[in-house]
């Protein structure tokens, strides 16, 4: 990821600069994906203090982190972390918006066997689901794939309608 600076140009010693490279390589391998970021490095003098500015390109985004402080590599850092501090909670609400599962949720979990061919197990979650009569999960069951778990109009206890082999139904209360 390439670095660019801009404003008051300040030399920082060895070992400052190689502490600031480390960083910016860590938003580099954080934000790094098919796309060429950029990373833009911005300092400027207020008064009698440094005020730096951290702007990371990536996937179509920019985040910015603004820190001031009478030293100017202590106001890079500053603005560094708040930069990736930005970036994981952006990566963040992505993996979470990602993950979001649909109305009936269906998760696989291991099976039994430990087998890979092995049965397979799938929690449903009808905790976000209206209640419903029998007439209306056997509409929806004509849409689903074998069966329907949904919760008793009448008494808001959860019942399940499975599609058997010959074509019949069996209701499990």
């Amino acid at each position: 990821m390439k670095v660019q600076y801009s404003g008051k140009q300040t030399k920082f010693n060895e070992t400052q600069a190689q502490k600031i490279e480390g960083r910016f390589d860590k938003l580099s391998r954080l934000v790094d994906g098919r796309e060429e970021g950029g990373i833009h490095v911005f300092l400027h003098p207020e008064g009698h203090s440094n005020k730096a500015e951290v702007t990371v390109h990536f996937h179509g985004h920019e985040v910015v982190g603004i820190a001031a402080g009478h030293d100017a590599f202590a106001a890079v850092l500053e603005a560094v972390e708040k930069a990736d501090r930005q970036i994981h909670k952006l990566k963040e609400k992505w993996r979470a918006s990602r993950r979001s599962l649909p109305e009936v949720a269906a998760e696989p979990e291991p099976s039994g066997s430990g087998d890979p061919g092995g049965v397979r197990v799938f929690r449903v979650s009808t905790a976000s689901r209206k209640p419903m009569t029998l007439d209306e999960a056997l509409l929806e069951l004509d849409g689903a794939s074998g069966y329907v778990a949904f919760r008793d109009e009448k008494n808001g206890r959860l019942h399940v309608l499975v599609r058997r082999a010959d074509g019949h139904l069996d209701l499990v209360e």
